[in-house]
């Protein structure tokens, strides 16, 4: 699994919310609040233990996964692709939060909000 990048950027209504300069930055300072409870790494890798005790069940073969190397075939496999991909996506993110606010950028936004006469 790619953890190098922001997907939702491609999304129609998430392009035209990150024009917001004051949307961004609340983005960000969420972010960085969530990373300090909800979002910390050892709370998710303890999160993700419980979860996968609780829906063990639910790994069968018709949830098939693109790129096919992200099928797992063993909970001890889902749970260890998991705890790898957590860490290393929130260190990417962490590191990469702040170039959200390219979107919002006066250069960028500029012939959506110029006023004409």
């Amino acid at each position: 699994m790619q953890v190098q990048h922001f997907d939702v950027h491609r999304k129609l209504w998430f392009n035209m919310m990150v024009k917001d300069e004051y949307f961004t930055e609340r983005v960000i300072r969420r972010y960085r609040e969530l990373r300090e409870s909800w979002l910390n790494e050892k709370y998710l890798l303890r999160y993700i233990e419980r979860n996968f005790e609780r829906w063990e069940d639910s790994l069968r073969d018709d949830t098939l996964l693109a790129p096919a190397e992200r099928n797992v075939h063993s909970h001890q496999e889902a749970v260890r692709q998991l705890k790898d991909f957590i860490p290393q996506r929130g260190r990417w993110i962490d590191q990469n939060i702040e170039s959200l606010r390219q979107y919002s950028a006066e250069s960028r936004v500029k012939k959506y909000s110029e006023v004409t006469d």
